[in-house]
């Protein structure tokens, strides 16, 4: 799970996709879905696919909060 700082949506890292690139071999991408946000008025929760690495630095620099299970660190 990760938490947006900016807006406290909670997003749910559902799926993690390999895909091949010839310039940087595997690159990987997660499924996020996220909840549904107060000014959205489709009504229902936002999904999207995050490049793996710009999600890691977003947690770094602390765009997201990343909350996992303790057998999963």
């Amino acid at each position: 799970m990760i938490i947006d700082t900016t807006c406290n949506n909670v997003g749910i890292l559902v799926d993690r996709v390999r895909r091949i690139s010839m310039e940087n071999d595997d690159v990987y991408f997660w499924t996020v879905v996220w909840a549904d946000e107060p000014n959205n008025s489709v009504g229902t929760p936002m999904t999207l696919q995050m490049e793996e690495e710009g999600l890691k630095l977003s947690i770094v620099i602390g765009l997201y909060d990343l909350f996992c299970p303790e057998e999963q660190r």
